[in-house]
């Protein structure tokens, strides 16, 4: 195992915030927990955030899916992380 895929191992068994699949090709995909309200969208941003930080510190191509709704400071929540291989 590589040192890039060490660093998102923290993320592949979900959590109380997220859950994660990990496709046949490796790609990896956080999402906010199925049915989570708003609460879950803003507990979810810690994980989000630590993620695009990980994908940034290892060069790895990271896409953000947004949820439509927004923070206190008008920034979109995100409700999904993919993490290509």
């Amino acid at each position: 195992m590589t040192d890039e895929e060490d660093a998102f191992d923290e993320f592949k068994n979900g959590s109380a915030q997220h859950t994660a699949i990990v496709t046949s090709v490796g790609t990896l995909i956080i999402s906010v927990k199925i049915g989570g309200d708003r609460q879950a969208l803003t507990d979810f941003q810690l994980v989000a955030e630590r993620a695009l930080k990980i994908g940034a510190e290892n060069n790895r191509d990271v896409e953000t899916r947004g949820s439509g709704q927004f923070d206190n400071r008008g920034k979109e929540l995100y409700s999904q992380i993919i993490v290509h291989p």
